[in-house]
């Protein structure tokens, strides 16, 4: 499937102008609330009660992602707020997935995979399957560039040597699917990250480990040989690695409340 995009901006607080594909999905959302850049890094006591609200149905929730930085974020969410949910993955081509606009290519990607893991628990489930499934995606945009997974060593090596001549910036999708429903509600978050030359021995054994290769951008905040020289980072440290907690916990209140207002 091939997406091609319209003009975008990239500045911190901006939105996109969204491009629309011509193709419909096979699963498609219902209700679509309305995607835009969002900034709030801290939970607020109105929106905990609300979530915990929530999690007193005892919903069924499903990250929808292989990625250890998502799940490592999730994790620490259920940890603090006593919740249990199960993953999955969607095998999808994302790269077949084309926009030159960042906020609506992770949009795109996002809205792909929760097709695709919707599509696949249907299958083995039937019509009773339930729950609510978080999907999403991010890129690193450094200098005008959108950058993806690095696809090779030199990739690499460019993509981290070029976060000091350039303030990178990530932006992250997150899509909760309500599955009975098809409700949806979208978040995407932008942040900034200030990094000093990062010395070649250090890039040496990043490339080495091999993480980088999984890592949008090759950027990686928490890593110990890349932390000491983040200088400034403007927004959320859980959405540099890849899901915000906000976001989290916003996109699934959104989509819960939704779902009862139409049930």
């Amino acid at each position: 499937m091939l997406l091609s995009g319209g003009k975008c901006t990239i500045s911190l607080g901006r939105t996109c102008r969204l491009a629309r594909s011509n193709r419909a999905a096979p699963f498609r959302s219902r209700t679509r609330l309305q995607s835009s850049v969002r900034s709030r890094t801290s939970i607020s006591r109105d929106m905990s009660d609300s979530f915990s609200k929530f999690l007193r149905t005892k919903p069924r929730i499903i990250l929808g992602s292989s990625s250890p930085w998502r799940q490592s974020v999730i994790k620490e969410l259920a940890e603090t707020h006593e919740f249990a949910y199960t993953t999955a993955a969607a095998n999808i081509d994302e790269r077949a997935i084309r926009f030159s606009c960042a906020q609506e290519l992770v949009l795109a990607i996002g809205r792909a995979k929760a097709n695709k893991i919707a599509e696949d628990l249907k299958t083995n489930e039937g019509d009773d399957f339930d729950g609510f499934l978080v999907t999403g995606d991010q890129v690193v945009v450094c200098n005008g560039k959108i950058l993806e997974k690095p696809d090779d060593e030199a990739q690499a090596r460019e993509f981290i040597s070029g976060y000091a001549e350039h303030p990178s910036q990530t932006v992250g999708s997150i899509i909760c699917t309500h599955l009975p429903s098809q409700t949806t509600s979208e978040w995407v978050e932008k942040t900034e990250i200030h990094i000093d030359p990062i010395p070649q021995d250090s890039i040496d054994m990043l490339i080495e480990e091999g993480a980088v290769f999984l890592s949008a951008g090759g950027l990686m905040i928490e890593h110990p040989l890349v932390s000491p020289h983040i200088t400034k980072i403007v927004g959320g440290e859980d959405a540099v690695r890849g899901m915000s907690k906000v976001g989290l916990i916003t996109t699934l209140i959104e989509c819960w409340e939704k779902q009862l207002l139409e049930d």
